[in-house]
């Protein structure tokens, strides 16, 4: 008994599915890679690389540097990510680093990323050597 009543009711129906849930489409940020801080200065220098595992070194030039990385001309590859030792030929400039990138050049060469840790001295202000007056 009274049972009809409940059965006759009518329910508006529900939400459908896609009007319960609206997707967000706010768009992403842009993500962009790290980049590099500081600016490197257009410097050529003679450093020796040195690779302490076995041994191997070689005197290349510079490209330019910065105080915490430089760009270096190789005559050989080395593999990116191991430790090398990077001396000046003049001057005192002294520090470990770590090969970023190695890439081949036309001329049977390499260009090479260096990240510096911990140089000694200012690498971005090596002056040239003075010059004997004749």
């Amino acid at each position: 008994m009274g049972w009809d009543k409940y059965d006759r009711t009518v329910v508006p129906p529900g939400p459908t599915f896609p009007e319960t849930i609206q997707p967000q489409r706010n768009p992403l940020p842009s993500v962009t890679p790290p980049r590099r801080t500081e600016s490197r200065i257009p410097k050529r220098m003679l450093v020796r690389l040195s690779y302490p595992e076995n041994g191997q070194s070689e005197i290349a030039p510079t490209v330019d540097i910065s105080c915490h990385g430089a760009r270096v001309i190789s005559k050989r590859f080395w593999q990116p990510n191991i430790r090398l030792s990077v001396h000046s030929i003049s001057g005192d400039l002294y520090s470990r680093a770590r090969v970023v990138h190695c890439q081949s050049l036309a001329n049977a060469s390499w260009v090479i990323g260096l990240e510096l840790f911990c140089p000694s001295g200012d690498w971005t202000n090596v002056s040239k050597a003075p010059q004997r007056s004749a």
